[in-house]
């Protein structure tokens, strides 16, 4: 069973300002991403987990930077009379995200070093 947290709440209301800006509706945004408008509105409600994986690639195709699903001190918001296991969960997807942006610039730098170009996305 999946126990929603504040993290899950903030990640969604940002995922649902970053569409609104975009003048995406749920269904467009899915369509987009390969996914269902289903799964869009469970993201967006903080009653599926959104995986840190995930947030690059919205970022991208909301335009926004990557840092703005944790910008405007929501992350110490969120801290304040949260669960240890919580903050621990906000902690590690931070990491995941800051690794996966590493990662993915070192992808790069490599083809950039071999004189190859970098798949870029279709969309």
């Amino acid at each position: 069973m999946f126990d929603r947290t504040k993290v899950d709440v903030v990640l969604g209301e940002r995922l649902r300002q970053a569409r609104t800006e975009a003048g995406l509706t749920q269904k467009e945004l899915a369509e987009r991403m390969g996914w269902t408008q289903h799964l869009i509105s469970l993201y967006e409600s903080g009653s599926r987990r959104m995986h840190a994986d995930l947030l690059p690639e919205l970022a991208r195709e909301l335009e926004k930077p990557l840092s703005y699903f944790w910008e405007n001190e929501d992350a110490l918001v969120i801290a304040k009379g949260t669960k240890f296991h919580e903050i621990n969960t906000l902690m590690l997807a931070s990491r995941e995200i800051l690794n996966l942006v590493y990662n993915v610039c070192q992808l790069h730098l490599h083809a950039k070093h071999r004189g190859r170009t970098f798949p870029t996305s279709k969309r």
